[in-house]
């Protein structure tokens, strides 16, 4: 699932909630030219604060593995 954070002029912070049932969930920023590098791996936990650029996305592949997460823009 790819989340796209709000296009304003600034940088965009994010808070990044995951509960996962079993394994873990590989967190990627994407940017607008449509490239991906990994920020991190995580099971259950939070990721605050995490900053963007205007224009990046969030990309959350749980490879497989079931669980839950919200993302909350500020």
């Amino acid at each position: 699932m790819t989340i796209e954070a709000p296009r304003v002029g600034a940088p965009v912070y994010y808070r990044l909630y995951l509960r996962m049932d079993r394994g873990q969930c590989k967190v990627s920023r994407v940017t607008p030219e449509h490239e991906a590098s990994e920020l991190f791996r995580m099971g259950k936990g939070f990721m605050s604060p995490g900053r963007l650029s205007p224009g990046d996305s969030l990309r959350l592949d749980p490879q497989g593995n079931p669980g839950e997460y919200w993302v909350r823009f500020e």
